[in-house]
Parts: structure tokens; sequence; C-alpha cells
């Protein structure tokens, strides 16, 4: 009578579900808002590789209305990829349309003169609120590190300082040039962003 031990059947690896996270394409600024909430909190979530978050960013970043609305919610929103942004979403805005450069020299400097009128109404919390937004741009501007985007950033230096420049009906429209405080802010953010190394 054999003693050879009966083997078990091995045992077969459950097979891993694709990751059918969705994508995201938004057409209108309101759309973009909605859709960058998701985005973010998936992003957040850490479910997606690298490549899907570069691929997801990607529907973002070629029109300014997509850009304006996902950087809106990625630099006020409550998002640890708004303060520690990924490689693969920086990749992303760098490798993105001219509005990506033009829409963050314009954030730049809008929440640093929104701080100035939020303290001048004594609301402090808006006012902090604005800073971290002007953090947050400087430091992905910084991470973004692109020629296209340093110069979008001179531009807009040279309008706040009342030079013509591509950014000069931008810094008229919206009267910055008739407040000092605000001029201050904004060449202060300009400066900080422009600084390397």
């Amino acid at each position: 009578m054999s003693t050879t031990a009966k083997r078990s059947p091995a045992k077969k690896s459950p097979r891993r579900k694709p990751n059918r996270a969705p994508v995201f394409t938004p057409k209108t600024f309101g759309q973009a808002l909605k859709d960058a909430e998701k985005l973010l909190a998936l992003i957040d979530s850490g479910t997606l590789t690298g490549r899907q978050v570069r691929l997801r960013v990607d529907k973002f970043m070629g029109s300014s209305d997509a850009v304006r609305g996902f950087c809106i919610v990625l630099l006020t929103g409550d998002y640890k990829a708004s303060d520690n942004p990924p490689a693969a979403m920086v990749a992303s805005m760098r490798a993105g349309s001219p509005a990506v450069f033009e829409v963050m020299a314009k954030n730049v400097v809008m929440s640093p003169t929104m701080a100035v009128t939020h303290r001048r109404n004594q609301d402090q919390a808006a006012a902090a609120g604005s800073d971290r937004s002007t953090e947050r741009a400087i430091k992905l501007i910084h991470l973004i590190d692109s020629p296209a985007m340093i110069e979008q950033l001179k531009q807009m230096r040279l309008a706040f300082r009342g030079e013509q420049s591509a950014y000069s009906d931008f810094v008229s429209r919206w009267h910055y040039r008739d407040d000092a405080d605000q001029v201050a802010a904004g060449l202060g953010a300009l400066d900080a962003a422009l600084k390397t190394g």
C-alpha cells in the first residue's frame, strides 16, 4: 500500500479586475469644475497609476474652459494633490496647450490680489484661502518649469508694471493698476513664481 501523500491541487490566484476608472472629457467650464472634483478625489484615492492620471488630466489640458475649471478646483480645493501634485499631473500640464500657461499666469495674480480685498473686508478666513491658493500656484509653476510658462509670467509682470504686454487688457479690465496694494501683491507673487533655485 502506497504511503505517498496525495498532493492537494494548486490554488489559483484570483484574477485582478481591470481598473475601470472613469475618463472625463469636459466640454464646458461648468462641466470641467464638476469633473475636476471627481478626478482629484480619484487621484487622492491612490487607485490610479501614473499613466492613468496622465491620460485623465490630459483631457482637461486642451481648451481654456477646461483648464480654468481644473485649475480652480486644484488650487482652491481640499485635495492632497493640490498641495503635492503628482508627477503625472505636472507632466500633463507642462505638455498642455498654451491655455495652461495663460491660466496659471492669471491665477498666480488673482489669488493674492483677492487676498488684499478680503483683508480690507476683515474676512481673514477668505484671505487665508487666497494665500493658500497663491502658494499652491507658485509651487505648481515651479514644478511645471517651462520656458512657455516663464514667458507668460514675464508678460504678466510687464502689465502689472504698466508696460504694454499680452496681459494689458486683462490687468486693465480688473483695474489692478488702480490699487497700489494689489499691484504690490501681484508683483510679489509673480517675482516668487519667477524665482528659481
